[in-house]
């Protein structure tokens, strides 16, 4: 028993001193928990310490240096370069087109520019594209133009008080096109004149005149004399394309006389209407050798005989009429009597002692404007 006790100790503690070795001889070659000594003792012979040379160190190339940017500084603010370029070589592609307007005294209204209607200067024109404004103003021959982008442009004239005014117009430009704008205007209220010439007016008369197809309805004006011209005038402002009928009147000691009519007129401009008055009546007194009341070739005139002019007044006997008007005959017979006033008139001769009239006008003749009668002889 006290043998087998002591055996089993021995056994125990054999098992212990290996596992002791074998601990020690991990802790040996892994190096774990084990600081090794700065001298080894080895049983074996010593080897010696191969000191590794240490390699030159081999030089890279350095990245050169990149100057710095300051990309908050504006782009705007660095000069560009300067390119020579020589501009006619290069060729552009047109781009833009001309834009044309005109504009001119339409007085009949037709927007068709005649002849006789003028051109019209300084008058203001205003060109919009989107935000852009432009402003043309035309020339001594009614024309204004410039150069313009592609694009639809509107152009409106300037508004004149007293002148008709056109609505805006539209017009689109394409490259290389001209395009014309025209605009015809004329005067809304326009200026008539009058203007009657009469010669020889009788003494003491006036005139006037009594214009007919206003809006106003018929407006009577009088005729003032003018001291430069001695044509008697009068002014009145009139709507553009009236159309008027005047009629001049004269007014004397024998009442109103009617001296003629003028029209219908369709007014589109400024303008004077002139009426002159004109009337001749007359024959000749000649001597008639053979009594037969037929002046033959070889019978002369006779000079210095009166001839006296009547008013033909109805319901009033000739020989209760006092004339009005007297002249004497030519050297060679002749007489006449000018610048009457529209009516019905007579003339007679003053009987000379000896003489036997032979030839006389009969009844009465009637003068207006325009008449020229000259076959009142009388014989003798």
């Amino acid at each position: 028993m006290h043998m087998s006790l002591c055996s089993y100790r021995k056994r125990n503690m054999a098992r212990v001193v290996s596992i002791v070795v074998l601990v020690a001889f991990l802790l040996a070659t892994t190096g774990i928990g084990y600081a090794r000594p700065k001298a080894t003792v080895s049983r074996r012979a010593a080897v010696p310490v191969v000191t590794a040379t240490p390699k030159p160190p081999v030089a890279v190339p350095s990245r050169p240096a990149l100057p710095k940017v300051d990309r908050r500084a504006s782009t705007a603010a660095a000069p560009k370069p300067e390119v020579s370029v020589d501009e006619a070589s290069i060729i552009l592609p047109e781009c833009h087109g001309w834009l044309h307007v005109y504009k001119w005294v339409d007085y009949d209204g037709d927007q068709v520019w005649d002849t006789d209607e003028p051109p019209m200067e300084g008058w203001r024109f205003t060109v919009r594209k989107l935000l852009r404004t432009w402003t043309l103003v035309t020339d001594a021959t009614g024309h204004a133009t410039m150069q313009a982008d592609v694009g639809t442009y509107l152009v409106t004239e300037e508004a004149r008080i007293g002148w008709s005014w056109l609505l805006p117009r539209s017009v689109c430009l394409a490259e290389g096109e001209n395009e014309s704008l025209y605009f015809g205007n004329h005067e809304c209220a326009l200026t008539k004149g009058f203007s009657l010439t009469y010669p020889g007016a009788p003494s003491g008369a006036s005139f006037y005149v009594v214009v007919k197809g206003l809006l106003a309805g018929q407006v009577t004006l009088p005729l003032v004399v003018d001291p430069g011209t001695g044509a008697y005038t009068a002014q009145r402002d009139v709507l553009w394309h009236s159309v008027i009928t005047v009629e001049w009147w004269m007014s004397g000691s024998g009442g109103n006389v009617l001296l003629g009519t003028t029209g219908p007129e369709r007014l589109d401009r400024d303008v004077t209407n002139a009426f002159s008055y004109d009337s001749c009546v007359g024959g000749t007194k000649f001597e008639d050798l053979d009594g037969d009341g037929i002046r033959d070739p070889d019978e002369p005139g006779l000079g210095g005989w009166t001839i006296r002019l009547f008013p033909e007044m109805v319901g009033i006997a000739p020989a209760t009429v006092s004339w009005i008007a007297e002249t004497v005959t030519e050297g060679d017979g002749s007489y006449s009597f000018c610048q009457l006033p529209p009516g019905d008139y007579r003339v007679e001769e003053v009987l000379q002692e000896g003489w036997t009239q032979t030839l006389a006008p009969v009844g009465s003749f009637r003068v207006e404007d325009g008449v020229d009668v000259r076959c009142l002889d009388f014989g003798n």
